[in-house]
């Protein structure tokens, strides 16, 4: 892959990680307790997901930046 391209992914990467990390404080300050029943365990699920996709995102903004140093 070029380099250029990798410099490219990882900032569409870490502005996608930007707002997984929105939207997971968001789903954090709305249910910052699990809820009984189902939708409790599907929303604990939910949050887990999200902030796993932010911090890969934030891994692949890591890549990108190593990308831009390493070209200098």
């Amino acid at each position: 892959m070029n380099t250029a391209n990798l410099i490219r992914w990882g900032a569409l990467a870490t502005l996608a990680s930007g707002a997984l990390w929105i939207a997971g404080g968001l789903l954090h300050l709305a249910s910052p307790q699990d809820p009984p029943g189902a939708l409790g365990y599907y929303l604990n699920y939910l949050g887990t997901s999200v902030l796993s996709a932010a911090y890969l995102g934030v891994l692949g903004g890591l890549a990108g930046l190593h990308a831009c140093q390493v070209n200098n």
